[in-house]
């Protein structure tokens, strides 16, 4: 099925997901300034978010666009923390002499280096004891989204060794699919959510249809979800209604039907995909949204998210 008949017919307010989640810390979550190796050997920094408690917890490593910090990195950090994750966010820049690359070039710090720097970060979560360690994911944003779908695929033999850790799961915003994933395949059973947006210009997700065509095509555990209209880091810009806040259930639709927005449906469908993914029994509602474009649904069936 092809991108253009698929987002003709998504339209993007025909329901809202049933909610629950346990009441959400209120500010900003508390960050500890961490430093590990990557595995190109080179010493790398991050910030570590953890929840409230002894653990130990499962945790999301971040991995940031070709722009570097984003405040919106820290909102994610809050959601996940407040919904009972640890959060490594990584900063494969600052380190090596840079705030951001999208004005020197990419290839100045390529997705083949930061491949080593999310391993590396992930060995270095399964040392601390407040980090269950068979229960950590990834998540990338623009670069570091095309990095999270590297550690999953072929790309990754190449680069780092066979019995180096894998992920858990992994979930990519709008990951490039041309460029470095064109003749890749998929490697290992960690399962792969995909958020894209269908105007974007940058990444443009019929590149990501037709690659994770082929990959379910071989069996591979992804999820492709494209939203109508939204463009690169829609996560970023566009409206949410931060119903994810909210200590009380979500009304039913159509209650919330007209204030429902991509963004919301991008963290509750990010959140359950862990909860399903990770283990970690929050009670979330199954997410009933038409913004699902084609996965497979027999290893990636309940609560994650299920199209009606």
């Amino acid at each position: 099925m092809t991108m253009f008949r698929l987002c003709i017919v998504l339209l993007l307010l025909a329901a809202a997901p049933a909610l629950h989640r346990p009441a959400r810390a209120q500010g900003m979550a508390p960050a500890e300034t961490v430093m590990f190796k990557s595995l190109s050997g080179e010493v790398i920094t991050g910030r570590l978010f953890l929840p409230p408690g002894a653990g130990p917890f499962p945790a999301v490593v971040g991995l940031h666009g070709s722009g570097g910090y984003a405040p919106a990195h820290d909102r994610w950090a809050t959601r996940l923390t407040a919904s009972g994750y640890a959060m490594l966010l990584v900063d494969s820049y600052t380190p090596r002499g840079y705030r951001e690359i999208i004005s020197v070039g990419l290839s100045t710090i390529p997705v083949e280096l930061r491949v080593k720097d999310a391993v590396g970060a992930l060995e270095y979560l399964q040392t601390r004891k407040e980090i269950n360690p068979k229960q950590i994911a990834v998540l990338g944003w623009s670069q570091g989204a095309t990095t999270a779908v590297a550690t999953t695929a072929t790309m990754r033999q190449t680069l780092i060794a066979k019995t180096a850790p894998h992920f858990a799961a992994a979930i990519a915003l709008y990951p490039r699919c041309d460029q470095y994933m064109t003749n890749t395949q998929p490697v290992g059973d960690t399962p792969l959510l995909v958020l894209m947006g269908a105007a974007d210009t940058v990444t443009p997700a019929a590149a990501c249809d037709t690659l994770f065509d082929a990959w379910l095509s071989k069996g591979a555990a992804v999820r492709l979800v494209v939203y109508p209209g939204m463009q690169h880091n829609f996560d970023f810009t566009a409206p949410t209604t931060a119903m994810l806040d909210r200590a009380q259930p979500i009304a039913d639709p159509p209650a919330l039907s007209p204030s429902w927005t991509p963004v919301d449906d991008a963290e509750l469908r990010a959140l359950s995909f862990l909860d399903k993914r990770l283990g970690l029994d929050l009670g979330a509602g199954s997410v009933k949204s038409p913004l699902y474009v084609k996965g497979n649904p027999a290893p990636l069936s309940g609560n994650q998210g299920v199209v009606r």
